[in-house]
């Protein structure tokens, strides 16, 4: 895992490393990453990537769309990133590197 990679979900949904902010897409592909990034190191199911997405209205292309963000998040990101894993996918990222988790820290 990279650990000069840091990610914030505290406002707008970025990455970075190295001091750079890197570039994520839009607003799907940068809210597929916060749905990830609240669950470090756990499979989120395909349908509920869907469900945070899209909510009740997926379009019917929505699967495939799933897996053109996480590509694109791949290239982003570094490929070791993200991984696919039946029936969805993980992130591999540590507390520390996410700004959630160290404001909870922090708060508690």
């Amino acid at each position: 895992m990279d650990t000069d990679m840091h990610y914030r979900l505290l406002g707008p949904v970025e990455a970075w490393r190295e001091g750079r902010r890197l570039a994520l897409g839009g607003p799907k592909p940068r809210a597929l990453l916060a749905a990830l990034l609240l669950e470090p190191g756990r499979v989120v199911s395909a349908d509920a990537l869907i469900d945070a997405i899209w909510g009740d209205n997926p379009p019917d292309t929505a699967r495939s769309l799933i897996q053109s963000y996480v590509s694109a998040l791949r290239r982003a990101l570094s490929a070791d990133v993200i991984e696919t894993q039946p029936p969805g996918y993980l992130i591999h990222a540590d507390a520390e590197v996410v700004d959630r988790a160290t404001f909870e820290r922090l708060t508690a």
